[in-house]
């Protein structure tokens, strides 16, 4: 099913990973459209807001994907990196806990 949520988020993420970035962020931006309520979602999108170095944005879409429950773990780690990036280093060891 071409409108399956795992689908897109599955496809975004590979997207990602292969450096097309504008797929990726339409599949992200299509996921949570279907769900506005999933931390994958919003997690897939801070990926791409962290690939486009949108620092505040990925820091907000992984903020935004910890209030949701079943998040990915992985979310603790790239918050890290985007304080690092910000060079808020007490903000980034407190996050790799």
């Amino acid at each position: 099913d071409p409108d399956s949520l795992d689908l897109k988020l599955k496809l975004a993420d590979v997207y990602l990973k292969y450096g097309n970035i504008e797929i990726g962020e339409q599949l992200a931006l299509e996921a949570i459209e279907l769900d506005p309520n999933n931390a994958e979602c919003h997690y897939i999108m801070g990926k791409v807001f962290q690939q486009k170095d949108m620092v505040d944005d990925a820091l907000d879409s992984y903020k935004l994907a910890l209030t949701f429950p079943h998040h990915n773990n992985n979310i603790y780690f790239n918050i890290g990196i985007m304080y690092e990036k910000k060079k808020e280093f007490k903000d980034a060891v407190h996050s790799y806990k």
